[in-house]
Order: structure tokens, then sequence, then C-alpha cells
């Protein structure tokens, strides 16, 4: 359990994890000294002191607090700002009628409110409430009565006005969903309104009961090379490895690297403009009924010009985003046209089906549209660098932009629908091959400042920092991702409005969806913008209401939820995302006891999924070889020589000790032991996976580049682009190549086997 809440009588803030409680703001009173920024920060769950993932205490400036306050819009450039802020924080629950939000488990039978009343010299007898409950179709339920039988909880004086918090029977039973409460209390003469939202949410998120020991493989789509793409892997590659993967390799489910629509400039998936859509890059333009239909197109799709720019594009080392982005764009273009010619002023049912998508999208699909305009109109996705009229999509200038740019803004529109429809029959084709858990979709833990979200939902984030990670073993100087920090109370504000919709829309189209970073739902990581890692401090979340949401919409979407719990999560995180139903993260080079051994299979937990690497650790051949070490000096990675030997003597240890694992387990014979091959033979790839098969984890990921003994991984986190082309390189081998490989058959077949045995 992890809350924060304030204490009625010594006005402190606490923050449970289980049964251990961390006192951040101890009992102040006035008269003993003048409240400061260390006191303000606590109060709003900012960390003034943390440790590292090294072990190493840190220590916030009270300057660095106070520039995070004010980033976050908490007053804090003065000391009277600070007194007026600490002031309206610690009174808050008493003047504001009801919290913004509250949760509900599934089933209570008579859910309630606690209200916050200015009671002066009167009884509850002399109180009288009325109150509204709206449900998501807009139905109605209205209540009233007198709050004479309320529980009265406790009671203050504030400014000499007595405060009493009751609680109030809401006289209804909610089923699962969201809920919106009007009220008005009125106390003798006087009247005060208030207004909360509900969250009916389960206890867990979905888990559906088979299968329960399943294999997977993930894939990054963009470094996919076939003969027919466009040198990018795209959504006809993911059709081709889907049926590979169900009818040849038997797996339950696909994983897939990041889809969404990319910050222009930007190569990592992890660093989006917007996580409520997508990357027009992996759309397979030849399936598009419009691509059949256009003389225009088909003409220039065989040229021999044309043709030669394809090859040149596929057989590329890298991927060359930009090129690939103009020419798929520029043939997205004369697409649009040729759909209005043949389908907008017939109105055919093709046009009724794409006016039908527009409809159902809401309010986000246009404003999304319109940023993309916005950008090709100023030449830059940097709103922040717009004129000010521009920055505020509701302003009136940005609505007479729309009026005038209307056909550009249905371009972005009618790309977005090919996506979703694509993906869609992505989703279908999983199910048709019995993949139990269909596709397994990544969502990153943020976004960045220059993206469409970032402007969409600014009143959601800070401005002046940004999310990212504090030192640890393998970043020493910690990470600044440079993505947008999101500010808990305003998310509250804002009903979670972008949370619960970034779900909504990342749960379309699989059957699991990972969440990137999952100690982000208990606390953020926030550096002043700029700033390396060790700059940065923690900001508690309200849990809570975040996996209660996490909770509803996977249940509704039935969906699993893994949470990538790595890196600095307590074990009191780890129990609550296990209560709540979430998958564990496992990954084998993390698993070792504090002697340096590997984790016998058994130990390891059976709610979660295993694997040995993921995108930002190296391959199992490169981890054998140690070629993250190298690439980390060669990309200035280490403060000194001695941190890099350190490493070096470490990664000889976990070779030996994962020898002596595996050969524990009788998969490898003694003899490697003496051998120790400085390159590791892909049998050490079949060894270590048939390894982790006997693990009881509900589910084994498989990356496609150890599946195929790739030398370099998809990323090196911290590292320019210059020292090492992250998200660019793409497999030595091609799909062709590899999709009948008695080789990677036998792999999978003995996997099964240890699976299915162990």
């Amino acid at each position: 359990m992890f809350l924060n809440y304030f204490c009625p009588k010594d006005t402190c803030l606490l923050s449970i994890e289980g049964s251990k409680a961390i006192v951040f703001l101890m009992t102040l009173k006035s008269n003993e000294r003048e409240p400061d920024v260390f006191d303000l920060a606590d109060c709003y769950g900012m960390a003034s002191a943390y440790t590292d993932g090294i072990g190493s205490a840190r220590t916030m400036t009270s300057e660095t607090l106070a520039l995070i306050l004010t980033a976050m819009g908490v007053p804090a450039e003065s000391h009277e700002s600070m007194a007026q802020s600490l002031e309206q924080v610690r009174n808050q629950k008493w003047k504001q009628v009801v919290d913004e939000v509250k949760v509900i488990e599934e089933g209570t039978r008579e859910p309630s409110l606690v209200l916050s009343i200015p009671l002066k010299a009167l009884t509850l007898d002399d109180v009288w409430a009325s109150w509204t409950i709206t449900d998501e179709q807009s139905g109605t339920q209205v209540f009233s009565g007198s709050c004479q039988d309320c529980q009265l909880l406790e009671e203050t004086v504030i400014d000499q006005t007595r405060y009493g918090r009751v609680v109030l029977p809401l006289q209804v039973s909610l089923s699962l969903g969201y809920y919106w409460v009007s009220l008005s209390i009125k106390v003798a003469h006087q009247s005060f309104r208030g207004k909360t939202f509900i969250i009916v949410a389960p206890r867990q998120c979905y888990a559906p009961r088979t299968p329960s020991r399943s294999v997977g493989v993930s894939v990054q789509l963009y470094n996919i090379r076939t003969a027919k793409n466009w040198g990018i892997g795209d959504f006809r590659d993911l059709k081709g490895l889907l049926r590979w993967s169900g009818n040849h390799l038997r797996v339950s489910t696909v994983g897939i690297s990041p889809l969404h629509d990319p910050t222009v400039g930007v190569t990592s998936p992890y660093s989006p403009s917007s996580r409520l859509f997508f990357n027009p890059l992996f759309l397979d333009l030849e399936s598009i009924p419009e691509f059949r239909s256009s003389p225009s197109v088909q003409r220039r799709f065989h040229s021999r010009n044309f043709q030669q720019t394809l090859q040149n594009l596929r057989t590329s080392q890298l991927v060359q985003y930009e090129r690939v982005r103009a020419l798929k764009l520029e043939v997205l273009e004369s697409l649009y046209q040729t759909f209005k010619q043949q389908h907008v002023h017939p109105q055919t049912s093709r046009f009724r089906a794409f006016e039908k998508y527009r409809r159902t999208q809401g309010p986000y699909l246009e404003r999304y549209s319109l940023f993309h305009v916005l950008s090709e109109h100023f030449q830059t996705s940097a709103w922040r660098q717009w004129p000010d009229e521009y920055r505020m999509p509701h302003s009136p200038e940005v609505q007479s932009f729309l009026h005038a740019s209307e056909d550009r803004v249905q371009f972005v529109q009618y790309v977005q629908w090919h996506c979703e429809q694509q993906l869609v029959g992505l989703d279908r084709l999983a199910t048709r091959l019995n993949l139990a858990f269909r596709m397994y979709h990544d969502l990153p833990v943020g976004v960045h400042p220059d993206g469409a979200d970032a402007w969409m939902f600014q009143d959601e984030f800070a401005s002046g920092i940004t999310l990212g990670a504090p030192p640890d073993a393998i970043n020493l100087q910690g990470q600044n991702w440079g993505l947008m920090a999101p500010v808990p109370w305003r998310m509250r504000a804002a009903e979670y409005r972008l949370f619960i919709e970034t779900l909504r829309r990342n749960m379309q189209f699989g059957g699991m969806l990972r969440i990137d970073h999952a100690l982000g739902l208990f606390r953020l990581f926030v550096i002043p913008e700029g700033h390396t890692g060790d700059a940065g401090t923690y900001v508690q979340m309200y849990v809570d209401e975040i996996l209660a949401i996490l909770a509803l919409e996977s249940v509704r979407h039935q969906v699993m939820v893994i949470g990538e719990d790595l890196g600095t999560v307590t074990p009191e995180i780890r129990a609550r995302l296990t209560k709540s139903g979430i998958l564990s993260y496992r990954l084998m080079p993390f698993e070792q006891t504090s002697m340096g051994k590997f984790r016998a299979p058994k130990q390891y937990p059976q709610q979660a999924i295993v694997s040995f690497t993921t995108h930002d650790l190296p391959t199992f051949i490169g981890y054998w070889a140690g070629r993250d070490i190298e690439v980390k000096a060669q990309a200035g990675l280490y403060a000194t020589e001695q941190q890099m030997e350190q490493d070096c003597h470490a990664r000889m240890g976990a070779r030996v000790a994962l020898l002596e694992a595996l050969v524990a387990e009788r998969i490898l014979p003694q003899d490697v032991l003496s051998s120790f091959p400085l390159d590791a033979p892909f049998t050490f790839v079949q060894a270590v996976y048939a390894y982790l098969a006997r693990t009881p984890c509900r589910l084994l990921m498989i990356p496609l580049e150890d599946l195929l003994g790739e030398f370099e991984a998809p990323n090196l986190p911290g590292a320019r682009i210059e020292a090492y082309p992250s998200w660019e390189l793409r497999l030595t081998k091609s799909f062709e190549s590899f999709r009948r490989s008695t080789t990677i058959h036998l792999f999978m077949q003995a996997v099964h086997s240890h699976r299915d045995t162990a």
C-alpha cells in the first residue's frame, strides 16, 4: 500500500509503503521557525534526499527544490510565496468541500464520500446535502438529505472557522466505470459547492486463466529487413512475422517496439510526439486501395528511379528515417488526392467509413492533426517557439487556422485512419493464428516536449523540468530522457484525461501492454531541463488512483499489463504491482544473488515475464563479448577508467556464474567451465533460453536479435548518436533468409520442450 495524506492535527505528510511509514514533514508549529522550501517540497511529495541506484545518499539543494516546485506551478520564488503556498496546501483538505478524485473498489456495497464542511457553531443537524451522480453515458441520478446521521471523522479550526470532515453515504451502488458527482451543501444560510471524479475499479488488472507458461518473440519493427519493404520494417512485414511466429514458432504473442507517432528529428521510439497516434512510416502503402487504383502512383512506383531508390533504402545498414519519411509522405499525399477524387465527391461507402472514423475519435484527432499542420506552417514542431497566440490549442487564432487549413488537417486524419485500419487487421490476424495474447505492445514512459501531446495537454505538464532516472550501475551520471514531466496534482485536476485516453488507445490492438519504467506509476524522477540525472529528485504520484485506472481499463479491454520494474524499484513497490495483478519484468542479468550466483529457475516469480535482454541492454552475444562496456567507454560514459575496469571484472565473474548456472541445471556439460570460450557460440544462446524456459514465469520473451544471434543491440542509453547509432541499426539477416531456418526451428523446439516439462 502506498498512500499520501495529511495528518489532521500535526499537518504532516506521510508516504506509506507496506508497513513502513516515512515521515516527510514532521510536526511543524508556526512559532517554532519560519517555513522553508524543504517544508513545501515535503508537502508536495517531493524528496529532499534519496538513495540512488548505486546506494549513494543524495541531498537536494534549496535552489533546485525551488526550481522544480516553480516548474510544477507551485509558487516558490520568494519566502512570502513559499509561506502562502505552504498555508494553502495544508488547509486544502479542510477548505475544499470534497477531494478531486475518489477511488471505490468494485463491489463496495455502501460507497461514500468524505466532505469538509464549515460548521461554525452549528451541528450536523443544520447541514443539508444534495448531489447528482453522472455516469459515462450521461445518465444522472439525483439525491438529497440531511447530514444529521453522517459520521463526523475529525474537526479543526482555521481562521476562527470550525471545519468538520464527515462521511456522506452516496445511497447507490456503482458498477465498474467513471462517475462525476456534483454536490451542493447548505449550512444555515450559506451554500457550498464541490465536485469529484469517481473511479470504480476492480482489485486487479485483467489476467486470463490460460495458458500459464507461454513463449513469445519480441521484435523492433523498424529494424526488420525484407525484400519488399521501403527501407524500414512495416505492417506488411509484421504480418509475415505474425504468420511465421504463429505457424512455425508456436508462440503465444509477438511483442512490438512502440509504434507511436515520432518526434521530428528523433529516432528513439521511446521519445514520441504522441502516445495517442501512430507512426505513418510503418504503413504498408501498397495495401491501401488508392495505391492500386491510382494510375499515376502505379506509374511512379514501377519506374526505374523509384525502384532503385527503394533498393538503396533496403540495402542500407542503417534506417534512413528522413529519406523514408519523405518518400512515404509524398506517396501518401498522392493517395489522399486519389481518395478525394474517387470517394469524397461521390460520397462512397469508403468515404462514409472515413467520416465515421473522424466522428468517433473525439476532439483529440482534430487537435493532433492541427498540431502537425501548424508544425508545417511554422516549419518546426517546437511549438514553444511558435507565436504566442498559437501556443494554446483553444486560442481564436488556432481555431481560425483550423478552418483555413481543413483539407490539410483531413490529410493527416486520412493517414491515421490507415494506421488504425492496418493495426485492426493485424490484431485480427493474431486472433486467427491463435496467438493466445495476440500482440504485445509497448507504452513509452512519456512524450517529447516538442510533440503533439505536450501541446494538446500542456496544462498537465510542467515546464522547465524533464523526466529521467537517478545514477545507477549502468549510467553513473543518471539519465535525462528529455521527456515532459507530468504534474501529479494537475493530472488529478484534469481527471486523468490524458492517462485514460493513452491507455485506451494503446489497449485497442493487442492482448498485452508493457508499461515502460513502471516506477513512474509510483513516483517520477524529475530533473531541471538541460541537467544530468544526478541533479534530479523524486516526486510522488497518486498511486491508488493511477493503479485503479490501469486496472479498470485493463479489465475493460481484456489486456494483461506488464510493469517494467527494473532499476531503483523497492520491494514494497514490486509487492504493490503484484497485488494489482501487474506482471513483473525479469531479466536474467539482474537476477543474481548477493554472492554473484544466478538464481535457479524455480526461484523466479510466477506472475512475471522473463527474458535475457531488452532493447536497452546488449544482446546475449554482445553481453558475453562485453560489447556494451566497449561502446560505453568509446562514448565517454565512464567518469574514470577504474569504473570501466570494475565493469569488466564484474562481467568476467558474471560469465563464469552464468556457465555454472547452466551446468547446474544440466543444460550444458561440465567441461564448458574449463574450455570457457571468449566468443559465445550460438549454443550458449540456446542454453540460456532453455534455462529461462524452466522458470515458472507466465511468459518467456525471446528477442528476435537473440533468436538470430545478433551482436549489436538496438540502443545504448546515454550515448550520443556519433558514438553509437541507437535505433538506426538494422538486422544483419533478412526475413527471407531466416524464416525457414532449421537452427531457429530447433532452438524453439528445445525451448518449448523445457517449458512443457519444467
